[in-house]
């Protein structure tokens, strides 16, 4: 496990910062009707310093919406939206663990019929 002291991960809001985004493959199921699911894939930018972080993630399956390194601390601490479906948030912590020692944010926005 590596601790993250220094990020130089690009801020397309703040404008400063040099490291470029990593490109991951983001996992998106389908279910065309009639069919069985399938997974497709969907290339995304990731903060440099929490890429490792997302693609372990969703290498256990868990979805995700959004993320942002949070830049040294300008914006925050790191952060993940995990998807609407995401309930067991020891274990995603637990899996955030295993490639990087830093606090992160987690949210969720959930879509609720009243």
């Amino acid at each position: 496990m590596s601790k993250i002291t220094e990020c130089k991960c690009h801020s397309y809001n703040g404008g400063f910062g040099t490291a470029k985004g990593v490109v991951l493959k983001m996992p998106i199921q389908s279910k065309p009707e009639g069919m069985d699911w399938q997974v497709e894939y969907r290339d995304v930018s990731i903060d440099a310093c929490i890429s490792k972080v997302i693609q372990r993630l969703w290498d256990n399956n868990i979805s995700t919406l959004g993320s942002c390194c949070g830049h040294n601390g300008l914006f925050g601490f790191p952060s993940i939206v995990l998807g609407q479906h995401e309930e067991n948030y020891s274990h995603i912590r637990q899996i955030i663990s295993q490639v990087d020692n830093r606090h992160f944010e987690l949210s969720q926005w959930k879509r609720i019929l009243v």
